[in-house]
């Protein structure tokens, strides 16, 4: 490294080769890695081998649809209420009724079928766990679900619960009046995707108290889609300062209309719901949607090796060993030069001549080649490839480089973020607020800097424009700016100052504060003494944070 004396070379270390700058600052940098010996000494060469994908043969599976309750403890049906259960069997919509009387889980599993044997419905049901569960009986995988009904909560519907959250209020700094933050909010747990069914005595009515005084609405009876439901509560809830609403998943959510709580300034709350509707339209975890089969599939391999053009060797590339049903069968590939077409009929008379052409099959899958089974289902399983001319004929491997890491030093070492929001103005003082001192360390000297700012009174923008003019025509390494800043109590426009070395030579800069924080750094030291301090109130914000000191207060 003779011609570049400012250059350092060494390992790191995992023993790899550092090449770093031996000055530090925003200018010094080292870009345009080139020449013959990068790959060699700071790139590293590297390949990703993208091998073939193995499909396992299935025979399929009918669908199934399970429920989120327990029936282990049984359970009671009652006519007129809970005896109607609703669903959807592979594209087809069924009622039926259910009759009334207390049941074990095997005893309602029987009527279930019974029901469904007498309407002719190509479903049955089983228990999965304690859990019912619909399943499709009809050719095909089919579908089912889509449940619904007074019996589908008896049935299906799992535990659920009501969240309350409720009105608050803030302070923000130098406001004494409380702000109100956030609505009263009860959110319920059931989705009511499918609709549910009201019936008259039974499920509708629901309670709940608002700002202390209790309330009730009635819901007629019959069935309600979801959009129904929400308008005949919307209509029950006229003249009252609660709103109802559905979130994505349609699961109802009750909001008051005046925001803030918990303080006579927010005398808004709501809560205590109940009422014999509460379960059918926010307390039950219903199963949502259908469910639906697999329909039965081969067993495969595909390649991801490109074969449009294959040369094949005798002896280097022209042997492979498929094995199907856990039996190896080696072939021998005829030496030449193959298209896609021509390899795909050579293999083919391969595995013919090996005996097992009538169980699996070659073909073409885009550039790469597949083998499969000649049936559906698990009889036939391709298990692996493997073999000399594995590698030409399913696998594929890309070479890329790991490219040496550049990292460039930061622009600015050092900036302040101010406190007080500027947007009002600022006003300086002769006398009082208006002098700004740090100091410059340049090696072992250090140099005192003092800047007099203008008197008078300043928008943001005249602010910064003043400061920088002072600063600029000492040619210091500081400029000023405004920020937007986010503090605990709003979004405010403040001063910031940032020591900024790339705009001439690299200099460490250190100010000495009487009344602000001591920060220490590595590189750049930024304290400030000033009178402004009371005006501008800096917050500091060290990049590079070795230590902090006492902050004197002020």
């Amino acid at each position: 490294m003779a011609d570049h004396v400012d250059v350092t070379a060494k390992l790191d270390a995992g023993g790899r080769l550092l090449i770093s700058h031996n000055k530090r600052g925003a200018k010094y940098t080292l870009t345009d890695l080139g020449g013959t010996a990068r790959t060699v000494i700071l790139d590293q060469l590297n390949s990703t081998t993208y091998t073939e994908s193995r499909y396992v043969g299935s025979n399929g599976y009918a669908a199934a649809f399970n429920g989120n309750k327990s029936l282990s403890g049984g359970v009671t049906i009652e006519a007129g209420r809970n005896d109607v259960l609703r669903f959807n069997v592979g594209g087809t919509g069924y009622e039926v009724t259910l009759a009334a009387g207390t049941y074990t889980q095997d005893g309602i599993i029987d009527q279930l079928n019974e029901v469904f044997t007498t309407k002719g419905i190509t479903a049955q049901a089983n228990l999965s766990g304690s859990v019912l569960q619909l399943a499709y009986t009809g050719a095909g995988a089919g579908s089912i679900g889509t449940v619904s009904g007074g019996a589908a909560y008896a049935l299906m519907g799992g535990a659920g619960s009501v969240s309350v959250s409720q009105g608050s209020y803030k302070l923000e700094e130098g406001n004494s009046t409380p702000i109100a933050s956030g609505r009263a909010t009860v959110s319920g747990t059931t989705r009511l995707t499918n609709g549910v069914q009201i019936v008259t005595g039974y499920n509708d009515t629901l309670t709940f108290r608002l700002d202390g005084e209790d309330k009730v609405i009635t819901l007629g009876g019959g069935w309600y889609t979801g959009a129904g439901l929400l308008a005949a509560i919307k209509s029950g809830l006229s003249g009252m300062d609660i709103t109802a609403r559905y979130d994505s998943y349609d699961r109802l959510i009750f909001e008051h209309k005046n925001a803030g709580g918990g303080i006579p300034l927010f005398p808004y709350s709501l809560d205590n719901f109940g009422g014999n509707a509460l379960s059918a339209i926010m307390t039950t975890n219903m199963p949502m949607g259908y469910s639906t089969g697999g329909a039965p599939s081969a067993s495969y391999i595909i390649g991801a090796a490109n074969v449009s053009n294959v040369t094949i060797s005798t002896g280097v590339n022209d042997s492979l060993t498929v094995r199907v049903n856990n039996a190896d069968h080696v072939i021998t590939l005829t030496a030449g030069t193959y298209t896609q077409a021509a390899l795909v009929a050579e293999l083919n008379k391969q595995l013919a001549d090996e005996g097992i052409g009538s169980d699996i099959v070659a073909s073409a899958s885009s550039t790469s080649l597949q083998i499969r089974s000649r049936t559906m289902g698990t009889a036939t399983q391709l298990n692996s490839v493997a073999g000399n001319s594995v590698n030409t004929l399913f696998r594929r491997s890309v070479p890329y480089y790991n490219y040496a890491n550049v990292s460039t030093p930061s622009a600015s070492d050092t900036y302040i973020d101010g406190r007080t929001d500027l947007l009002p103005g600022v006003s300086i003082a002769a006398g009082v607020n208006d002098k700004l001192s740090f100091d410059i360390h340049n090696g072992s000297v250090v140099e005192r800097k003092t800047i007099t700012l203008d008197a008078g009174d300043y928008t943001a923008d005249g602010l910064v424009n003043m400061v920088n003019a002072k600063l600029q025509a000492q040619n210091l390494l500081v400029v000023a700016s405004s920020k937007k800043v986010e503090t605990p109590q709003n979004m405010k426009t403040v001063l910031t100052l940032t020591y900024s070395p790339v705009l001439t030579e690299i200099l460490p800069l250190t100010a000495l504060a009487a009344v602000l924080p001591i920060v220490c750094f590595t590189q750049a030291h930024m304290i400030f003494s000033m009178m402004a301090a009371r005006i501008l109130d800096f917050k500091w914000m060290p990049i590079q944070e070795i230590c902090w000191h006492q902050a004197l207060s002020f």
